[in-house]
């Protein structure tokens, strides 16, 4: 047998729990109980699986037994994969009640005492040794709450970490939060697997939220799984290489995004149309000139001819979460073609508030894929796709971009979006549509809402 010298793999599965599906998830709900006791239970580790051929300083997994039928079935499937690597394979139990993030410490702690009575004790042959001091927790839902304490408390430990539909959600004091990984966390490689049917849905976009807040080098694997749901998600084939790597104690790449790819596909003839249109096609004829100023900022523009404003399809200014003064524009109320004219609060480049207004809408869960960008007349434009989940169904635009600059000492510039949530969208008709609305857009800062009083004291 080859001698692997690199990690432990030590693998924690777990199984799957409802996610509240909405397009944004609050940041923090009440917890369902008090915090939980620490655990002075029986050991968690119930025995180990050896691969065919003896070796020193195996890697090892362990798998979290899930609370439900399917446990059997699930500890035998990734006890069959990870033999194959060479693996040894610990199967930990569910304690009384299920897993609880208080396991955490314990489940370590019963590991390293089972690992070290047999190592120096001969428990098992001779010729074999597990290396200990490196854990790759493997997770499904019910135990997630195990393996992201883990993966930020013993980071050093924690050479990379599978969950299948996990949900992340934390205890925070007396509330439950999305899971923010600590720095050292961010060091572990991590895959994340759940399925894109009912509530599998909602986890994936809570992971994207936490992607969108990754540092530069972290390694996050999101593998949605198309047309599966909880309890039948098998990742990507990809993670075979993925947990070869770790075996070998080397980093792994990050693993494929099916979503990515799919919505790359998808709109790939839309997209030809839409770059030929924007060359062919002249702007649409003028309309009604529309203005709003209720924040700070002030915007004004000219819709397309026979396109109307929709106030209800306005989202209000705020400073930090939505710093834009908006008009909504479409040919018709419910319309699948509708525009969004911004007065985007922004003082630097055109290129730099495309990026801004994209790692807005990772941060909501949003799964936004570029195709293009280019610089045309002073503005930079962009096209691109966006997929998000709401109440069990996922929702698809392609959106045509255009963005000016902006200036220090008046933080105001243009952001235009024409989208289209048609099955084939209308090219020409968005084309048509960015032309006008782009260049009439008129955004301004002002030093106070149009019509309110001036501050104490000042003249």
């Amino acid at each position: 047998m080859q001698q692997t010298t690199g990690c432990l793999l030590a693998v924690l599965v777990v199984t799957s729990i409802v996610v509240a599906e909405k397009t944004a998830p609050p940041v923090k709900k009440p917890a369902s109980k008090p915090a939980s006791r620490p655990y002075e239970g029986p050991s968690l580790i119930t025995g180990v699986t050896f691969p065919r051929k003896p070796g020193t300083r195996l890697p090892a997994a362990i798998i979290l037994s899930p609370v439900s039928d399917r446990s059997r079935v699930f500890v035998t499937q990734w006890r069959t994969s990870l033999l194959k690597r060479d693996i040894c394979v610990f199967p930990a139990s569910a304690p009384e009640g299920g897993w609880q993030a208080r396991h955490a410490s314990p489940l370590l702690k019963n590991f390293d005492d089972f690992v070290s009575a047999g190592n120096k004790g001969g428990a098992w042959a001779a010729a074999t040794t597990v290396d200990g001091s490196r854990v790759v927790l493997v997770a499904c839902a019910e135990a997630g709450p195990v393996v992201m304490k883990l993966a930020d408390e013993h980071a050093q430990r924690i050479a990379g970490v599978v969950m299948i539909s996990v949900v992340p959600w934390v205890r925070d004091g007396e509330n439950i939060v999305l899971w923010q990984p600590s720095e050292k966390a961010w060091k572990t490689p991590v895959w994340l697997a759940a399925g894109t049917v009912g509530k599998d849905a909602g986890a994936i976009l809570l992971w994207r939220r936490i992607a969108a807040n990754a540092p530069k080098g972290a390694s996050l694997t999101i593998d949605p799984r198309i047309g599966a749901e909880a309890g039948k998600v098998e990742p990507d084939p990809a993670i075979e290489k993925w947990l070869a790597a770790l075996a070998a104690g080397r980093r792994p790449e990050v693993g494929p995004d099916a979503q990515v790819i799919a919505e790359t596909k998808r709109y790939e003839a839309a997209v030809g149309r839409l770059l030929d249109a924007m060359k062919k096609t002249p702007p649409a004829d003028k309309g009604t000139r529309f203005s709003k100023g209720d924040g700070p900022m002030r915007i004004s523009v000219t819709a397309p001819a026979d396109w109307r404003r929709v106030q209800r399809g306005e989202r209000k200014y705020e400073a930090v979460q939505m710093p834009y003064e908006q008009i909504y524009l479409t040919p018709k109320p419910g319309s699948l073609l509708f525009a969004r004219a911004n007065a985007a609060r922004w003082s630097g480049s055109a290129d730099g508030l495309l990026d801004n207004y994209e790692t807005r809408m990772r941060r909501a869960g949003f799964l936004p894929v570029r195709f293009k960008r280019w610089k045309t007349r002073g503005f930079a434009m962009q096209i691109s796709s966006v997929l998000w989940p709401s109440q069990g169904k996922w929702h698809r635009w392609l959106m045509l971009m255009g963005a000016g600059p902006g200036a220090r000492n008046a933080p105001a510039a243009p952001l235009v979006t024409v989208m289209d949530a048609s099955d084939r969208p209308d090219a020409a008709g968005m084309a048509a549509a960015i032309k006008r609305i782009l260049e009439s857009t008129r955004a301004q800062w002002v030093a106070r809402p149009p019509g309110a009083a001036k501050a104490p004291g000042k003249r």
